[in-house]
């Protein structure tokens, strides 16, 4: 497993959003008048990438579970989050009939602390998670786009100063070995970490 989670976010508008609300929220704590997805009105999904020998990462693999790393990080923006903070591993619903359809739709209505989701590699953490529990972002570098689009260009570069001002890491999504990379870099090197300056 990895030693960070990592929280996958629309675009970099999100990211702004966040960043200005004071932490990754969850709907309840957004206003929502009800939640929906496998995080439910009161937790927030993050997600811890597991180890390849127990899961393929392969693209275009029939053979790959349905991860959160994949669908929601991989080449996506992202927020890093420290391990310290109070996550909740979900049951994969791969494995459904070990639960009945009961036990699901308590977790989403309720707060009960067994939680559930479609992602092999999904937890959850209820209600928010602070900005002084995230430890990095992560961009998707693309030097064409962001040198033809002027609007990116500039909101990336607002993005990469607020996250030097924080002392965040800074890390390119655009590979699929970017976590593993990034990880060892800060177990070698315990410094913050800036891959692909902008």
């Amino acid at each position: 497993m990895s030693k960070y989670y990592y929280h996958g976010v629309r675009n970099i508008y999100k990211m702004f959003d966040i960043i200005k609300s004071g932490g990754i929220k969850s709907k309840r704590l957004l206003g929502y008048k009800y939640g929906y997805g496998y995080n439910g009105y009161d937790y927030v999904s993050i997600c811890n990438k597991i180890n390849e020998n127990e899961c393929d990462y392969e693209i275009n693999n029939d053979k790959v579970c349905n991860s959160s790393f994949l669908n929601y990080i991989y080449n996506k923006f992202c927020f890093i989050i420290s391990d310290q903070v109070p996550a909740i591993k979900t049951y994969y619903l791969e494995e459904v009939s070990k639960f009945s359809s009961l036990n699901i739709i308590r977790s989403l209505l309720t707060d009960i602390e067994d939680r559930y989701s479609d992602m092999f590699d999904e937890f959850q953490v209820k209600d928010q998670i602070l900005l002084k529990d995230i430890v990095g972002i992560g961009i998707p570098i693309d030097e064409k786009n962001i040198k033809k689009d002027i609007e990116l260009n500039t909101q990336l570069k607002q993005l990469y100063e607020i996250a030097l001002n924080f002392g965040w890491d800074i890390v390119d999504t655009a590979h699929l070995n970017f976590v593993e990379e990034y990880e060892n870099c800060k177990v070698k090197t315990k410094e913050k970490v800036i891959k692909n300056r902008i």
